[in-house]
């Protein structure tokens, strides 16, 4: 599709060597990447000679490289006005429109290079782009393997087979090709800051740190990149180069929304809430409507114990269009906080186990203010909310006709609550089957002092740490360290110290299909339990029992700030962190707690 332009002048008189020297001035612009200074050269020479195609298609391309897709447009449209079968504008006029996220346009023009010719693998790689934007994925990677059978070093045809497989939920296929396209073309920066933010999704973020820093040392201009490249310093908790990359972006772009709120979660991270408070009121201030910067601001609020701002602002967790709070395939009316007596409410679970079991607390306290109670939980913690307080239904599967006249998420009834004014439950709300408290009681035995053990989540991510930690502990007379997890997670566990070793509970330990319901009578027999930030901390908390949490610097934000108790769970005490990924100091402090709990005077 060729959009006509209207005609642009007639040439000004100009002797041709003055003409030529002004050219031969803009290509040595062009070469020397000074594209703001080619743009206004190649200005020049149309002033000169208004219809010189190839001065437009250069022009268009200095602007390109700027990324001034619509200025570069124009230029293209104007080049072919003076030289309709120029194949570069044509296919440089598709790529603007394509920048420009006008696909439908794009493709159309990448169809008609195509038709004439059908091998090309810029426009192939083209159309690919196209029918990704248009959220046809696998048809985008039909396309860009036929190209990548054309061309198989081409690099933008491998970046865009790697953004198909992406797209189609192929994110380890993805990133080995984006790896090796990195490999093969060290140059390709587009593909170097996509590889990067796959890399940061991973959770490997020294390399993308790599990768960024080479594309900020080619693009020093580029608030975009700097931005990145300081969320992966900041995934990495390289916190103070964070910072500075931050501030590089938002000195290219004070206006950037997103550096703003990113910092805000450095900030927070290095405990200057204050700060972190302020960088995020100025991302709101230029994007007042952003659901995700309002959600954190809310984790911010609830980091600081203000829990008034700070559930409203986690309200904003529903960042999608298709998430608005309330199933619509439930006939029922959200719940805001009315009156319950009488009246039948499903509570909707969500997010991951430890939130399934730290905020079942209020389902209780629902049947308190007259409720009858439904909770749509999993399959596999049915069983173990079967020993929730109160009248619950426990519900694992939703079936046409229910009727309830209210709904309500889960980790929205903190909000409900404190609009009513309803404290935060903190009662023991679990309890452990009687028969298998009895079965663990009798493979635990009495002896000794007997700590359950949890040392990796889920993601096994910053919150975990090595079994070897408890090494201090093991050498305490007395002390019997047993573990908490399922035998299959933890494989072979060596001596500690003095040839102490982790006991395990045995092949059936938490090995069916309902979770948790064997580790919650185990903790019934324990003198203690020391756990990471994972779902068992929540579970001995839930179930009132004393359990001691070892967390990193900077939690999340249901552990707070400099505090050693929690809001949550009176049972419980936290140990913190001095430094990042450093845990002996955290494990000192429990070796002489430890010791006057398990040693009598």
């Amino acid at each position: 599709m060729i959009i006509s332009m209207p005609s642009f002048g007639t040439a000004t008189d100009a002797p041709a060597a003055t003409l030529a020297l002004r050219r031969r001035e803009a290509l040595g612009l062009d070469h020397a990447g000074r594209h703001e200074d080619a743009v206004e050269a190649w200005r020049a020479v149309l002033h000169a000679s208004p219809d010189d195609a190839d001065a437009a298609h250069a022009l268009g391309s200095a602007l390109a490289a700027l990324g001034r897709h619509a200025e570069a447009l124009a230029s293209f449209e104007r080049a072919l006005q003076y030289a309709p079968s120029a194949e570069a504008s044509k296919m440089a006029l598709a790529r603007s429109l394509l920048a420009l996220g006008r696909h439908a346009d794009a493709r159309v023009n990448f169809e008609d290079i195509l038709a004439a010719r059908p091998e090309d693998a810029d426009a192939l790689s083209g159309q690919s782009a196209c029918l990704r934007l248009a959220g046809k994925p696998d048809m985008a990677l039909a396309v860009a393997e036929r190209a990548a059978g054309l061309a198989p070093d081409h690099p933008r045809v491998l970046l865009e087979r790697a953004r198909a497989l992406a797209d189609l939920k192929r994110g380890d296929e993805a990133t080995a090709a984006l790896e090796d396209l990195c490999h093969r073309h060290k140059d390709q920066l587009e593909a170097a800051q996509l590889l990067a933010r796959y890399l940061v999704e991973a959770t490997r973020p020294a390399p993308a740190i790599d990768l960024l820093k080479t594309v900020v040392a080619a693009r020093p201009d580029d608030a975009g990149a700097w931005q990145e490249l300081a969320c992966a310093l900041s995934a990495n908790k390289q916190l103070g180069e964070a910072l500075d990359a931050f501030r590089r972006a938002l000195v290219l772009k004070p206006t950037f929304a997103a550096a703003h709120a990113n910092m805000a979660m450095a900030l927070a991270d290095l405990g200057r809430l204050d700060e972190a408070v302020l960088s995020i009121d100025r991302s709101l201030s230029i994007e007042p409507d952003s659901r995700s910067v309002r959600f954190t601001k809310g984790c911010i609020h609830l980091t600081r114990g203000e829990f008034g701002p700070g559930w409203a602002g986690y309200e904003h967790r529903f960042t999608k269009e298709s998430q608005k709070g309330a199933r619509e395939d439930v006939n029922a009316a959200p719940w805001l906080g009315e009156s319950l007596a009488g009246r039948s409410i499903l509570v909707l679970g969500e997010q991951a186990n430890g939130d399934y079991i730290q905020f079942a607390s209020h389902l209780p306290r629902l049947t308190a203010l007259g409720a009858k109670v439904s909770f749509f939980t999993p399959q596999r913690l049915k069983r173990l909310f079967m020993g929730l307080a109160g009248d619950v239904e426990i519900i694992p599967s939703l079936t046409p006709g229910m009727r309830f006249d209210h709904q309500c998420h889960l980790m929205s009834l903190p909000d409900r609550f404190h609009r009513i004014g309803e404290p935060i439950p903190t009662t023991p709300w679990l309890s452990a089957e009687p028969g298998l408290v009895e079965k663990w009681l009798a493979r635990i035995g009495s002896e000794g002092f007997r700590v359950g053990i949890a040392w990796r989540g889920s993601n096994n991510d910053s919150r975990s740490f090595g079994a070897d930690e408890f090494a201090p502990l093991a050498a305490i007379p007395g002390v019997r360290l047993i573990s908490l997890h399922t035998e299959a997670a933890v494989g072979d566990l060596p001596p500690l110290v003095n040839g102490h070793r982790i006991e395990t509970l045995g092949e059936d330990f938490d090995s069916g299909e309902d979770g948790f319901v064997d580790a919650a009578a185990a903790i019934e027999c324990l003198d203690l339990v020391i756990s990471c930030d994972t779902s068992i901390a929540h579970l001995a908390g839930a179930l009132g029992r004393p359990v001691w949490t070892a967390l990193k610097t900077a939690p999340e934000w249901r552990w707070q700030r400099g505090t050693s108790t929690s809001v949550w769970y009176p049972s419980m005490r936290l140990f913190r962190q001095s430094s990042p990924a450093y845990w002996h100091d955290v494990f000192g402090a429990m070796e002489g707690e430890l010791r006057r709990l398990a040693i009598p005077a």
